[in-house]
């Protein structure tokens, strides 16, 4: 199974979109050393430097976390219920 890092799934999506790591630095007001730190894996990035990468890259938020995760290992996705969950076996109607 490979292993995938984070850092370089960040690196990729980051040169497919064409920008450099000044870019996404400043997309993310951050400098430009944490973002190649963490690139190449010198470092994990907290929630809140991945929060603002994905938004800095277009991403869905929980984007770069659900790919650094072989398909192998993802959980499934099913819909999620808004609301509270019904209880069964009572009669709602009254």
């Amino acid at each position: 199974m490979e292993h995938r890092y984070i850092g370089r799934i960040i690196q990729k999506l980051r040169e497919e979109r064409g920008l450099t790591q000044y870019d996404l630095a400043a997309r993310m007001n951050t400098a430009r050393s944490t973002v190649r730190n963490i690139e190449v894996d010198d470092c994990q990035p907290t929630l809140n430097a991945i929060w603002y990468m994905e938004e800095a890259l277009g991403l869905p938020h929980g984007e770069l976390v659900r790919l650094s995760y072989p398909e192998s290992e993802r959980l499934p996705q099913e819909p999620r219920q808004r609301g509270r969950p019904k209880q069964q076996g009572k009669d709602t109607s009254e």
